[in-house]
This record gives C-alpha cells, structure tokens and sequence, in this order.
C-alpha cells in the first residue's frame, strides 16, 4: 500500500521524569527507572496492570485503537523516579538511542511524545525542546509530533517550534492523565487528516510554591475551568505553573491555548487566561492540611457514602525536590485513625 492508502504509522516515544537542579547527578548505571522499554516489546505489554506505563501513554493507543486503522511504532519509552538532574552523557545517550531508533523505523506519519516537562541535565536544561529537535530534524517538516506534558513541566519557544501541538494535565493532584492521553489521540487523528491547530503562548512573570495551585480555591482551578469553557469543544487549554526546582529561566506561568477554529479564538483566551492569573496571584499560596485533619477528612468520607470522594496528595518529602517520596506518616495517620475505604 502507499502512504495515501496504508495505516499511519505513528511513532510513539516516552520522557518522563521531573527533576531538581539542587542533586548532584549520579552515574547511568545508578540511575533508576519506574519503566524502561525498548522497541516493538513494549506494546504487548501496554494493557498489562503489572507494567508501569504512564495513563496518558496507556489510553493514547487504546483511543488510537477504537478511532480506526493505525500502526504503532513503539521506539524508546522511559520513565524516571524523581531525583537529581541526568548526568549530561547519560542524556546524550538516550537522545542518541532515540534518534537511531527514529532513523531505523522507516516511514513515519505522525510521532507522539509522552512526556513531562521538568528533565534538565547537565548543561542540557531544555531537554524536552533537544529531543522535539532532534525527532523534527529526522522526520521533517510536514510530520505532526504531539507531545503530552506534566503541568509541572514547561513550555518554551523551541519546543512549540519543534511540536505541531502540547496537551498538558488540567489537575493537580493528577487525575485527568487518562482523559489527557484520549484527548491526545483525538487530536492526533485530526492532526493525521491534514488539520494544525492556532496557537498562543504567554508566560508569566510568576513563580509560585508547587502547593500553590492544590487547593480547592486554588485561581489556577478556575482559570482551568473559564478557559475551557471559553474553547469548547475547539481547542485546548494548557496552564503549567512549572517547577522552580528546576532551577532554569524557563520557571514560571505557562499558557498554552491551541485553537482548532483559528488564530482570534487562541489569542483571545490565552490573553485573558493569564490576566485572570497574574490578577489572582495572591490566591497561590500553600494551604496543606496537617495529618490529623487529613485523617479525620479521609474517615468521614470513608464512613458516609453520601459524602464525596476526596483525592488527597502527600507532599511531604518532595520527589521532585530531591527526596524520595517514601515516607509513610500519611499512611500511619490513616491506619491510626481507622480510616476505612481508601486506596
């Protein structure tokens, strides 16, 4: 079959991690991944429960899969424990893997990129942007990339220069990561068909606390919410605080908006999308709640069926400022309260 008439042959790549730039690196061989796949294994191994993969990365290929005919290419996918930035060779080495893998896959319609948004290495501090490069500089200019990103990472010029389109989470604790990977595919398909969306981007003079946005009157839920319902069904809204941890220039707030219906609609939301948060700055502050007020939350949700369910994220000994993320009073505090009908 030729081009026209064959299934779209769509590579799929992961880069994930979030890093800070106060660890120092540690040797390749040291380094410690949730997931490393390489080349046509990795897909069989995509529905099984017991193998790590990302949400996004996991209902990409199944809505990819219910939308119609298409060939996965599964490349390199990595994902990392949060920690101290990548020894500069150590990302060198897995650029280059990608890229040879790129070289020898043939013919490639479209490219879809998981990824985060927070990796620095050494002296590689826009490493999202270097490897959108290096897949645009092999695939050419006419082959839609699409990548998914982690609201704590970042955007920058280079990468919207690389990438046809960035999708990033819209909720902090992350529980939209499946809905981002079907609306990811979605847009892939109509990226497929010919369509590029208008894109506007603006960032903010604004670095906050990672805690900032969590809470319930956080303004960064409410510009989620204006921004979408401003879109529709006509684009998307990408905010990402981004993660000083990093400690790059690139840190602060970043808005995104891809519109599918032209270039007014994306400019007229992002300006007033980033209006509305540099007004509202004062709101990002942190509001945690101490471990018995979470734990007397987390019983009478779990004794009232008629309460809502409650999402509650443990920040202490932060991964992405170089701790391990290992700590276990969260769970003490449940166990010690009796907390019933949690996971």
């Amino acid at each position: 079959m030729d081009r026209l008439t064959a299934p779209p042959r769509v590579a799929i790549l992961g880069f994930f991690g979030e890093t800070t730039a106060f660890r120092d690196p540690i040797p390749q061989a040291d380094y410690r991944w949730m997931a490393y796949y390489e080349g046509e294994g990795f897909l069989a191994d995509i529905t099984d429960p017991q193998k790590f993969f990302l949400p996004e990365t996991r209902h990409f290929v199944q809505e990819m899969n219910r939308t119609g005919p298409w060939e996965p290419v599964p490349l390199l996918y990595c994902v990392s424990e949060s920690g101290p930035q990548l020894a500069q060779t150590h990302f060198e080495h897995l650029l280059d893997k990608a890229d040879t893998m790129l070289a020898a896959a043939g013919r490639l319609d479209a490219v879809y990129v998981s990824g985060h948004g927070s990796v620095v290495a050494e002296r590689t501090l826009d490493t999202d942007a270097a490897l959108l490069e290096r897949i645009r500089a092999r695939v050419g200019a006419g082959v839609p990339i699409l990548e998914t990103l982690d609201l704590h990472g970042k955007l920058t010029p280079a990468m919207l220069g690389a990438a046809d389109m960035c999708i990033s989470y819209q909720t902090d604790p992350h529980i939209d990561m499946a809905e981002r990977g079907i609306e990811a595919a979605r847009a892939m398909r109509r990226l497929l068909a010919g369509e590029r969306p208008a894109v506007a981007y603006m960032k903010l003079p604004l670095m906050i606390a990672t805690l900032g946005i969590v809470a319930a009157d956080s303004p960064f839920r409410e510009a989620v919410v204006r921004a979408n319902a401003a879109l529709g069904e006509n684009g998307n809204a990408s905010i990402l605080p981004s993660y000083p941890w990093t400690d790059t220039p690139f840190a602060g707030f970043h808005v995104l908006i891809s519109s599918w219906t032209g270039l007014e609609l994306a400019e007229r939301v992002c300006r007033d999308t980033a209006e509305f948060l540099w007004q509202r700055r004062k709101g990002f502050v942190s509001k945690s709640l101490s471990l018995a007020s979470f734990a007397e939350c987390a019983k009478q949700a779990g004794e009232d069926p008629s309460l809502p369910a409650l999402c509650f994220a443990d920040a202490a000994d932060n991964p992405g400022g170089g701790g391990t993320g290992s700590t276990t009073d969260a769970l003490a505090a449940l166990l010690a309260a009796g907390v019933r009908g949690a996971a």
